[in-house]
């Protein structure tokens, strides 16, 4: 039985799982996807990202330069700290020394690179004893970007990270943790809004089959009739069969959208006003809105 969109069969009694619709564990693909996905994951990530940097203005001596060297590798490194909990900041001493070895502090910096979470195969920290010594001290990373994994000295980088609830674990946080299932709520309601107005926009129809010995039959025949109906299609049905057309009633999804995002602006410290943005209608940011905001940044 071929039931259209959104699905090409019903789903068998076998398939059925019992399940809360969330993740248990949520993985750095995971994370990525949403960001690259979801309107108000990308927000949180990437906006957010760009917005503690927007204070580097304009300077007509060297702003290209320190645009192009540190700003927006720094920006990137942010970013990708936000995203998956932390990033490596890669200082470019022109040294002229393998990396593996202590770096010149007294040398020129060259550049910055950021190394983001997939990229550090391993933190090795210094220890006394066989434990880590403290207060914990980064003694090399082991980077793999390629088939041969390369040591970078702890001395060359800069490690940035979101501060981390678990005591076991000496990562940092992805800034999506403990929204990601508010995410995933809107990605369901994304769906859900977009059924309703594909099945109740113009009027539900539904055709209902008249008594037959072999109603499946007709029940199969009236279905491969009427799955790919546009403008210009016209319909012979068989005798008995009755059209029925509901009248547009979808509900406006926007007070759940709202509930949805005020959940993410108290799990984000993000205000709403700066979550949505003038663009969602007459909403504005106040002072007090920036205010937290930009104390967020500066965290």
């Amino acid at each position: 039985m071929n039931l259209g969109f959104p699905w090409q069969k019903p789903a068998s009694r076998a398939k059925a799982r019992k399940s809360n619709g969330f993740v248990e564990a949520i993985t750095d693909g995971d994370y990525k996807a949403a960001v690259e996905r979801n309107q108000a994951a990308h927000a949180i990530v990437v906006d957010v990202a760009s917005d503690a940097f927007t204070g580097f203005k304009d300077d007509a001596m060297f702003h290209d330069l320190f645009m192009e060297q540190i700003s927006t590798p720094l920006k990137s490194a942010y970013m990708f700290c936000r995203m998956y909990g932390y990033c490596g900041v890669l200082i470019g001493y022109a040294d002229d020394t393998n990396l593996s070895q202590p770096a010149n502090p007294s040398s020129k910096i060259a550049y910055l690179q950021p190394i983001p979470k997939n990229w550090i195969e391993e933190i090795v920290y210094k220890k006394v004893d066989g434990y880590p010594s403290l207060p914990l001290t980064v003694e090399s990373y082991k980077v793999n970007i390629s088939t041969t994994p390369q040591l970078i000295d702890g001395s060359r980088m800069v490690l940035l990270s979101n501060p981390s609830l678990d005591a076991g674990s000496i990562e940092g946080e992805p800034s999506l943790k403990a929204v990601y299932d508010l995410v995933t709520v809107i990605k369901s309601m994304d769906w859900g809004t977009g059924q309703a107005m594909w099945r109740h926009g113009g009027g539900l129809t539904a055709f209902i089959v008249a008594d037959s010995r072999d109603q499946q039959t007709q029940i199969d025949a009236i279905d491969e009739l009427v799955t790919d109906i546009n403008a210009m299609t016209t319909l012979t049905l068989p005798a008995g069969t009755q059209m029925y057309s509901e009248l547009n009633n979808g509900r406006n999804p926007e007070p759940y959208y709202r509930v949805i995002m005020q959940q993410l602006s108290l799990g984000t410290r993000i205000p709403m006003s700066i979550l949505i943005g003038s663009q969602a209608g007459a909403l504005s940011a106040s002072m007090k809105d920036r205010h937290d905001y930009y104390e967020l940044l500066g965290d």
